[in-house]
């Protein structure tokens, strides 16, 4: 090649833009093809509440996840996937006394509806039951959900309001299973310690939940 042909070439290299690349692009197209959303509470007279419901909006129409009635006070968090994809976490919460019932739900979107991965996943103590969704790649591809319910021993029943006395919890571990794309129950045990409650329950617990986790993983 003639030093006058290199210098055009080089000079046409120097001058014409660099094309996204790939993983950008996709990862633009993803980002592109995420579904809006909307949460919509629960209404009526209390003891008598309509569910809330989430729903993912394709131009004009709504597809909808539909809580049962009287979880009428709704959130969803939404989960970024290492896919470039995304789920929504959804709380559903039903009043009752001074505690509550916590549903958890966790929406996919599928042919344009909202599925459930979850099994039925309910936290008996709202006040003082908790949840953590956990992304550790070298386990699961999927989140993995996590939930710390106390347990009340009879003798202690009614200190359950106040939350003041230290007892066990239940602790389950939900684990993403790829032969029937749900989740399952993969860990569930009461723990040997007692704790009056707060949010260092589950990160107390950890090592113990994820070496369960690694000794009965799904492959």
């Amino acid at each position: 090649m003639s030093f006058h042909r290199f210098r055009l070439l080089f000079l046409f290299l120097m001058v014409t833009p660099l094309p996204l690349t790939s993983f950008a692009q996709r990862a633009a197209a993803v980002n592109a093809a995420l579904t809006p959303y909307k949460v919509y509470q629960g209404g009526g007279n209390i003891g008598e509440e309509k569910g809330g419901r989430v729903c993912f909006v394709y131009g004009l129409a709504e597809h909808c996840w539909n809580a049962e009635d009287g979880f009428s006070e709704i959130e969803a968090k939404p989960i970024k996937l290492p896919s470039g994809g995304r789920l929504l976490l959804v709380t559903a919460l039903s009043l009752g006394g001074s505690d509550g019932t916590l549903d958890l739900v966790l929406l996919d979107e599928q042919n344009q509806q909202p599925m459930n991965l979850l099994p039925h996943v309910e936290l008996a103590s709202a006040n003082a039951g908790l949840w953590e969704y956990w992304q550790m790649e070298n386990l699961s591809p999927m989140p993995i959900i996590v939930t710390a319910d106390p347990v009340w021993s009879d003798d202690n029943v009614s200190n359950a309001e106040e939350g003041s006395h230290s007892h066990e919890f239940a602790i389950n571990a939900y684990f993403f299973d790829k032969a029937t794309v749900q989740y399952i129950d993969q860990v569930n045990y009461v723990t040997s310690r007692k704790y009056s409650g707060g949010n260092d329950v589950i990160l107390l617990e950890k090592p113990t939940i994820i070496a369960k986790l690694k000794g009965t993983a799904i492959k």
